[in-house]
């Protein structure tokens, strides 16, 4: 099993497939409508990107 698979509530099952995305609100994020392939269950699916900032220090020593 895929850990970024979702399982299905109703069949169990693992395979679904796209069948529509767009950008959310503010193109913050990919909005994805999902469909199982064995009971047409259909879901949706937020994709977001996290930027991870990272700041570098300096320790500067003074000479006299």
């Amino acid at each position: 099993m895929d850990k970024d698979k979702v399982q299905c509530p109703l069949c169990k099952d693992y395979n679904s497939r796209v069948i529509d995305t767009r950008f959310s609100k503010r193109h913050l994020g990919i909005r994805r409508r999902r469909v199982y392939i064995k009971c047409e269950y259909r879901f949706t699916t937020i994709e977001i990107t996290v930027n991870e900032l990272r700041s570098l220090r300096r320790n500067q020593s003074h000479r006299a």
